[in-house]
């Protein structure tokens, strides 16, 4: 086996991983086994990635892109191949694995069968795509951190959007004479309203005085807002949906506090990014778009023309020649 190379296929799950190793020939040199996600594990690993180069010329190790789940793993075999340039680690982009899952066209799918077939896709393309793979572990720090961070801050958003549809859906019924005021965003007084005062019987019940003490709101506009809440076609009313409103309203200005300010830190995180400087110098660019843009986008070097940034976009199409001749768009 000495001068050989070894494939180690990794497929992670959460606290655990199956491993296998297979030759260059795609034959196993080692069957399926388990690790757990752990200090012990790792130093398992280790070790037996140690001994192994003392036999082959090469161990490359592959783990699919998990988003996370594989990050532990990545670093404990990394910790080794910067002092041992036998051992490679890489992370494997995961519709690729699929495919190759799909290929061994197998009834039964396990855990073992999938770090089989991330060995044999890195048996089929280690010479061909060994450079991409390399891109992959070579992220910096910054990369990492705002990529966590714009995963929270996606997250929020979603918790945003989620409170706002049920807020206008209540809001329909409770008050349908406010919803002219957020047809394109929710202004900040709207929202402080509808906190204290969640309701069209709310509103009647209110004073002017009680309304214009919300920042925004002028007196005309209180005296406004209160002649809608007395002729409200309103057809639901009540303490419990009054309740909701009141905290779905308070909850959206607090998320949009936090978005705000988690937004500010990842624009602080890249601002010395000379990528940032490029994007933000094109008119009607900011710096929150140039950020979460350069995030989305990844490691631009791996496209080579700008078809390729574009298909990765979707505004790319590709073509598909059928046997009489003709050209179909996919």
């Amino acid at each position: 086996m000495k001068g050989k190379e070894i494939f180690l296929g990794i497929d992670v799950s959460k606290g655990y991983s199956d491993i296998i190793l297979l030759t260059s020939e795609k034959e196993i040199f080692e069957r399926s086994f388990q690790l757990d996600d752990t200090k012990e594990g790792h130093e398992i690993l280790k070790a037996k990635l140690e001994e192994l180069s003392t036999k082959a010329n090469k161990i490359i190790c592959g783990v699919e892109n998990t988003g996370g789940y594989e990050r532990n793993w990545v670093t404990a075999i990394k910790s080794i191949s910067k002092r041992n340039n036998k051992i490679e680690v890489y992370k494997l982009n995961p519709k690729a694995v699929k495919h190759q899952i799909s290929s061994l066209m197998l009834r039964t799918i396990d855990d073992s069968v999938s770090a089989e077939a991330i060995a044999i896709y890195m048996a089929n393309n280690y010479q061909r795509v060994k450079q991409n793979w390399e891109k992959s572990i070579k992220q910096t720090g910054e990369i990492t951190e705002g990529k966590l961070l714009h995963k929270m801050i996606q997250g929020l958003i979603k918790q945003r959007t989620m409170k706002l549809n049920q807020l206008e859906k209540l809001l329909y019924q409770t008050f349908p004479e406010m919803l002219e005021y957020s047809r394109n965003s929710q202004p900040k007084w709207l929202l402080k309203l509808l906190e204290k005062y969640p309701s069209a019987e709310a509103v009647k019940r209110a004073k002017t005085k009680g309304i214009t003490s919300i920042k925004g709101l002028s007196e005309e506009k209180a005296k406004i807002i209160k002649q809608k809440a007395i002729n409200s076609v309103a057809s639901f009313s009540g303490k419990i949906p009054e309740i909701i409103i009141s905290q779905h309203s308070k909850d959206i200005t607090e998320l949009d506090k936090e978005i705000e300010k988690l937004k500010r830190v990842l624009v602080d995180l890249y601002k010395d990014n000379e990528d940032i400087k490029i994007l933000t110098s094109a008119k009607g660019i900011g710096e929150w778009t140039a950020t979460e843009f350069l995030i989305d986008l990844g490691d631009y070097t791996r496209f080579t023309s700008t078809d390729q940034l574009a298909a990765f976009y979707g505004v790319h199409p590709s073509f598909k020649q059928s046997g009489d001749g003709k050209f179909k768009v996919r």
